[in-house]
């Protein structure tokens, strides 16, 4: 006999089941491996050996005043994309690295 405590399980389940399979609900495991950060008032540095995911550091800046972000990315395998957006996601810079490179945008 099924009990009533059950049916409200096996429907939000089924409701996650649908969402997931829709795309809408993702299901989502990072791997970090030998992760360090370093972050300081003008210089955050990172580095891991194994990286399967997503990070976001958040640098405030008086408005109206520039800003020059220096890189120097080691790409052993794999790829690593570099963001820059405002607090409104307008993207400055997006570059996908395949390769170790250096650079600086404004």
């Amino acid at each position: 006999m099924i009990t009533l405590g059950f049916i409200p399980s096996v429907i939000i389940l089924t409701i996650l089941f649908v969402l997931y399979k829709k795309g809408i609900l993702s299901i989502r495991r990072q791997t970090y491996l030998s992760y360090i950060t370093r972050k300081t008032k003008n210089r955050f540095r990172a580095s891991y050996k194994k990286y399967n995911g997503y990070h976001y550091y958040r640098f405030w800046v008086k408005k109206g005043s520039k800003v020059t972000v220096s890189y120097d990315v080691t790409v052993e395998a794999g790829s690593l994309i570099l963001e820059w957006k405002d607090i409104k996601m307008n993207r400055y810079f997006h570059k996908e690295f395949y390769d170790s490179q250096s650079g600086s945008f404004s």
